[in-house]
């Protein structure tokens, strides 16, 4: 399903693109009978927890979660780090939390935004906030995001923390180590039982994420996605901030917190037993559950390995377990993961978004020349005999059936498809394919095009792309064969052009740069169309036109009589 992630926006692009070829389908006269940035990159930010509430198991929509909060408690905490050439990780012993992530390769990157930034604002210094980006809790030991722990042993590839309670009889233990592949972090939690009776509890592991007021999706800005996902039996479940929160108990692998470019992962190495994810306001959350029972005098180890990266398919698809699936392609996922491919073994080539998104274009422009190419041809011809199917109405508006008749043969004499649009209509998944591939690439984020454009991800900063690209669009409409002069549709075709412009200035510059190559080759191909038919044949005249009586059944009747025995 669609995240909220640009709804607004792309619900925008979309219904204009569909105006304007239905407009041209149905409006022809047809046969009577379509903020500035801080130095750290990151995967996502804080969010809130909510209170109580236990999950449904029917695997529905759960009860609403409470508000969420993020005030701090004066609790003195205790930083370590986990250090990479790909990430820093600063963990907190309030909880043996993660409190940061920075992503510090690619090197462009690092000027995303950092994670816990906007709530650190206001706060005083030394206190945290009270729910970081990932957290463990039980919910029968008294252990939380906020309970101290010891800090063990600390290096840049390994912390462990440790708590006991009072009495001596129940010991949790968090070990952060790192992984194997890039953005990978291990986690194992460790919970000893010293007493004399069978302790049983439920672990749950939890990933927040918040969509800041500023970075809200609307009409004229693309907004940052901010949504929770589930994977679970083979297929991902995903809520965003406005949703209800949904329960899932059946074969869950992993969750995330997505956002724009970037996601936290959390892999249940020995699965689990259930999955929340829930949208409360700007937060969303995602909760792994386990079930633990552990025998007196012994232990039970959950394992789990974490990503923090870029929503990149090689990053992504290294890490494994599917986690490639968090990126979200929409509805039109069948075609986008193909052309998601296709773009980035074109960067493969040339070693440029900009020029892979340009190569692109033109490949699938081309894949669709034909299509297109009948479909303007066929328009033109309609708009050629317009005037005559003007003249047949009037002259058979008493008489509808002969009218259609008449009109059937004027549209067979000059091959003439009463349906000219639908081959256009067709092609908007690929269009839509398209865009969403665009929107959702993490390589495009600060990637270099060159001159102006040092940022694929964000909008043009002086607009010459998108006026550019507007005028070609504008350019185009006014060569395309339109197969009607209604006045209704000349100003329709006038007035959406630069409806078009104004949305096109917030799109982001990879957009823009597809926008502006597919708008050039449709130019051209409306030029090459119309010297095509330069010399075509002279279309027929109403004059000219007989119906002949005769049924297609007797007429083939007569065939066979005729044939030889």
């Amino acid at each position: 399903m669609f995240s909220s992630d640009n709804k607004r926006l792309f619900l925008a692009v979309g219904v204009s693109m569909a105006i304007l070829l239905a407009w041209q389908l149905f409006f022809f006269e047809p046969p009577a009978p379509p903020e500035e940035e801080s130095d750290a990159a990151t995967v996502a930010e804080e969010v809130t927890k909510p209170e109580g509430g236990d999950p449904k198991t029917d695997g529905t929509k759960a009860a609403e979660t409470a508000p969420l909060t993020t005030t701090p408690r004066e609790i003195p905490h205790e930083s370590a780090f986990l250090k990479t050439d790909y990430f820093l990780m600063e963990l907190t012993n309030v909880g043996a939390r993660v409190a940061n992530f920075n992503v510090m390769q690619p090197a462009r990157y690092i000027e995303h935004p950092s994670l816990t930034a906007s709530l650190y604002d206001g706060l005083v210094d030394g206190e945290l906030p009270e729910l970081l980006p990932l957290e463990s809790n039980f919910s029968a030991l008294p252990v939380d995001g906020q309970t101290p722990f010891e800090v063990v042993t600390a290096s840049d590839e390994r912390v462990h923390y440790k708590w006991v309670s009072e009495d001596g009889l129940s010991s949790v233990e968090k070990t952060f180590f790192i992984g194997d592949t890039p953005y990978a972090v291990n986690l194992e939690v460790k919970v000893t039982n010293l007493g004399t009776t069978i302790h049983t509890d439920t672990h749950s592991l939890s990933l927040f994420n918040k969509q800041l007021e500023a970075e809200k999706p609307g009409f004229f800005s693309q907004g940052r996605i901010v949504d929770a996902v589930c994977f679970t039996d083979g297929d991902v479940e995903r809520v965003d901030t406005g949703d209800d929160a949904e329960v899932y108990e059946n074969s869950v692998e992993w969750i995330a917190v997505n956002e724009s470019y970037f996601a936290s992962v959390a892999y249940a190495s020995d699965g689990a037993n259930g999955c929340r994810i829930a949208g409360d306001g700007d937060d969303v959350e995602a909760v792994l559950e386990n079930e633990v029972t552990i025998p007196k005098g012994e232990s039970r180890t959950l394992s789990f390995e974490l990503y923090f990266g870029p929503k990149e398919i090689g990053s992504l698809s290294e890490f494994g377990h599917e986690i490639d699936r968090a990126v979200d392609y929409g509805w039109v996922e069948i075609l986008a993961r193909p052309i998601a491919w296709l773009l980035r073994k074109l960067f493969s080539v040339f070693g440029n978004w900009g020029l892979a998104i340009i190569f692109l274009t033109i490949l699938i422009r081309g894949a669709v020349w034909p299509i297109t190419q009948k479909s303007q041809e066929s328009m033109m011809r309609m708009r050629d005999i317009s005037p005559l199917i003007k003249e047949l109405q009037e002259k058979y508006k008493n008489d509808p059936t002969l009218l259609q008749q008449k009109q059937m043969e004027l549209f067979r004499e000059n091959n003439v498809s009463p349906f000219g649009c639908l081959p256009l209509l067709l092609q908007i998944p690929i269009w839509f394919a398209l865009y969403r591939t665009i929107y959702v690439t993490a390589e495009l984020y600060r990637a270099d095009f060159g001159l102006w454009i040092h940022d694929l991800s964000a909008a043009d900063p002086y607009y010459i792309l998108p006026v550019i690209a507007g005028a070609l669009f504008f350019l185009q409409q006014k060569l395309s064969p339109t197969p009607t002069t209604d006045v209704r549709q000349k100003v329709m075709m006038t007035v959406f052009p630069l409806v078009f412009i104004v949305v096109m200035l917030f799109l982001p510059s990879g957009l823009n740069l597809y926008i502006l190559v597919s708008s050039t080759i449709g130019v051209l191909q409306v030029v090459y169309t119309k010297k095509k038919k330069a010399k075509a044949t002279p279309t027929s005249s109403p004059a000219d036109i007989t119906v002949d009586p005769t049924t297609a059944k007797e007429k083939r009747a007569a065939k066979r009589r005729q044939s030889p025995s």
